[in-house]
């Protein structure tokens, strides 16, 4: 669960299960005045108040969540009017402790790519302003912000088969493109893609992004195979199903030896 308070600061509980199924105990993560916090409680997240979230936190380090800004990304102040959209990292209790540096690396390493995204842009890839950086850290990534995800965007009326068409063919390029930069996004489902201002499909959240080979460390795919390997058919097969929730038997789609997707009409 998520939420946000009047003064800007954010909360974040996410119950945590353990090996046999049952519950362990639930994460509190929160950014207050800017600072990172975390801590933990033996009790489920429906039953826990405001105050017991506050007294559970502890700050945490900033080299835990915030990785180093390399000199040659692109800096923009901090968008106080929210013109657009700026992404911090998530993070729960157990990335908080010392020594531990994986959402660091993390959201360096999606930062990394959205500065290569930026020198080759595609017009269905999420635009990249650049880093909000503070001490030398990277606290936020600005982006372009889109109306809706296309999860809202169906939920709200049905689409047609001319839009849904359209929407698949636009994901299908913008993947094409981030595999000839040697990436696979590996994550991609309908809370993954954005739908803009003119309707068009923009691909989004890059966290999960790896290069093609490299083990994937996070997103959905990962909580399902702990020793997934980044590649473009993960991919494909995302996309194969994201057409299916669209448009059901109105178009199939298959990976094929020669790493493109057909479409049967």
């Amino acid at each position: 669960m998520e939420w946000a308070m009047p003064d800007g600061s954010t909360f974040h509980t996410q119950e945590v299960i353990d090996d046999h199924g049952d519950f362990s105990y639930t994460s509190v993560t929160a950014i207050i005045d800017g600072k990172p916090f975390a801590g933990h409680l033996a009790t489920p997240a429906q039953n826990l108040e405001l105050d017991d979230l506050l007294s559970a936190l502890s700050e945490v380090s900033d080299e835990n969540i915030y990785p180093l800004c390399p000199e040659s990304f692109r800096k923009v102040p901090d968008d106080k009017n929210q013109v657009h959209y700026l992404k911090s990292p998530s993070f729960e209790w157990i990335d908080a402790q010392p020594g531990r540096h994986f959402v660091a690396d993390r959201f360096l390493s999606e930062a990394t790519l959205y500065e290569l995204l930026a020198e080759q842009p595609h017009p269905n890839i999420a635009i990249y302003h650049g880093c909000v950086v503070d001490e030398g850290r990277i606290k936020k990534l600005c982006l372009s912000r889109y109306e809706r995800n296309m999860l809202e965007a169906i939920q709200e009326r049905r689409v047609s088969d001319s839009v849904a068409e359209r929407w698949i063919l636009q994901i299908v390029s913008a993947v094409r493109h981030l595999h000839n930069l040697g990436y696979a996004h590996n994550d991609i489902n309908e809370m993954n893609v954005c739908v803009d201002s003119s309707g068009n499909a923009i691909l989004i959240d890059f966290d999960s992004a790896e290069l093609l080979g490299d083990p994937v460390l996070k997103g959905q795919l990962q909580e399902e195979a702990r020793q997934l390997l980044s590649d473009e058919r993960n991919d494909w097969v995302a996309i194969g199903e994201l057409d299916r929730k669209l448009r059901e038997d109105y178009t199939s789609w298959r990976y094929n030896d020669n790493k493109d997707v057909e479409v049967k009409m």
